[in-house]
């Protein structure tokens, strides 16, 4: 007959998407909400158009003054709603429409595939409910997030990171072995990128690099080699959930050739082709919706570097200035996801990205070449000439596909680093930590490097 909600009061609606236009409540009598009552608006599934619901009819409302901050933080955050009745004042509406891309939290990217991952997950009741149940931009960004693929340069940031350690190698190593004797080498390289969110999602991870190789002396003051790399990382998603995972290696085989004229003066060019494998695990664990999608794929990378340096005392300093140009390529191939369900698992088109950069360095350390230790520090700049991170062409099943854009790393970055190594006529050793810092991530690396002649 009549309904009132005190001040204390709340009352929720959740509407039937199915009949909009009927009326949950109805009233002969009339309708009073005290001022500082509260309605709420949930949602039982996912509807994309703009509807209007009729939440009660009555023979006359009186809404007074409603607590509608507890409207907004109530309604999943997936939804706006406003309330209005009609001019006669016998009906409550609940207009109730999905949040634009600037009312939510995520980027104008990210939101690239929202209306893909929306329709995906209508048809699945509890895919639905870990979108629907957050009521904050932080629960529903964890949930969302979770729907998306790496996308933000995972495999090629951090698999290039090995390319720049062996063009490392090729201007620290320093003798020149006899003609027809041949002289061994290794390396290994550790390192840690973080990619702040922007337009794109960004992400942590670490990674680990062995190289190792046999070069023989063609002249006195020349030699050519031969190496094989390996690399392994392991980046993780930031804001999605937390098993969020992928494994990237690369193994690579190539060949260089190197110059010491014995005054002073480096020169190096190497070029490698690598064979690489990706798994990626992708969960979520909102709600009451469990669901884990995985996925192997392999690839192809390519690898080059050119450069010199030029030694010269001045005191008990040595100042070795250098430049080198580097360049690192990688085609993955097409993958589909399984264990997840058609609202989860994605199928994603091949991608093809790569970086060429160049760098210019200045080396400060000990002149005395005879000197057993010798400390080294450098600083310089490296700019990324060329770059390109493949955009992420996606899709649920057989849906239509979303396009996420790997984002801008093109740019330069200070580089710092330091060095100890100890040598003599036979051997080589050295520890050496580096930083460089772009604007889209920055990089820290740790590395170990040996060279002995047999």
């Amino acid at each position: 007959t009549t309904v009132n909600v005190r001040k204390e009061g709340t009352l929720r609606f959740v509407p039937d998407t199915a009949n909009p236009n009927t009326p949950i409540i109805v009233a002969s009598g009339a309708a009073v909400f005290e001022t500082g009552a509260k309605v709420q608006i949930g949602m039982s599934s996912i509807v994309k158009p703009a509807t209007r619901y009729t939440l009660l009819t009555a023979s006359n409302i009186t809404l007074g003054t409603l607590d509608t901050a507890s409207l907004d933080s109530n309604i999943p955050y997936l939804y706006k709603a406003a309330l209005s009745t009609n001019t006669a004042n016998t009906t409550l509406y609940a207009d109730v429409r999905l949040r634009t891309q600037s009312e939510t939290a995520l980027s104008v990217n990210e939101f690239a595939a929202f209306d893909a991952i929306m329709t995906a997950a209508q048809g699945n009741a509890s895919a639905t409910r870990a979108l629907l149940d957050p009521t904050t931009a932080e629960g529903f960004n964890k949930a969302y997030l979770s729907f998306l693929p790496d996308y933000s340069g995972e495999t090629l940031l951090t698999l290039s990171k090995s390319n720049d350690g062996l063009s490392r190698t090729m201007a620290s190593q320093s003798i020149i072995p006899q003609a027809g004797v041949n002289q061994y080498w290794a390396q290994e390289y550790g390192f840690q990128i973080n990619r702040d969110r922007t337009d794109v999602t960004g992400f942590e991870s670490t990674g680990f690099a062995f190289a190792g190789g046999v070069e023989r002396g063609i002249t006195s003051t020349q030699a050519a080699g031969l190496y094989l790399a390996y690399t392994a990382t392991n980046p993780k998603g930031t804001l999605g959930a937390p098993d969020e995972d992928l494994s990237s290696t690369d193994l690579s085989l190539g060949a260089y050739w190197r110059l010491d004229n014995g005054s002073g003066l480096k020169g190096w060019v190497r070029g490698g082709v690598g064979y690489a494998n990706f798994e990626s695990k992708r969960q979520i664990l909102e709600s009451a919706f469990i669901a884990s999608s995985t996925a192997k794929w392999k690839g192809v990378s390519y690898s080059g570097s050119i450069g010199a340096s030029y030694s010269v005392d001045a005191g008990w300093l040595s100042l070795t200035p250098m430049v080198s140009a580097d360049y690192f390529g990688l085609k993955e191939d097409a993958h589909t996801e399984t264990g997840g369900g058609t609202a989860f698992d994605l199928s994603v088109d091949e991608r093809t990205g790569h970086i060429f950069s160049g760098t210019a360095l200045l080396n400060i350390g000990r002149s005395n070449k005879n000197a057993l230790f010798r400390p080294e520090i450098w600083v310089g700049y490296r700019n990324n000439f060329s770059a390109e991170i493949a955009d992420t062409v996606a899709r649920f099943g057989t849906a239509t596909p979303f396009t996420l854009k790997g984002g801008d790393i093109k740019g330069g970055a200070p580089i710092a680093g330091v060095r100890l190594a100890a040598s003599n006529e036979y051997s080589y050793f050295g520890i050496e930590a580096e930083y460089e810092k772009y604007d889209a991530y920055d990089n820290v690396s740790l590395s170990l490097r040996a060279r002995f002649q047999f």
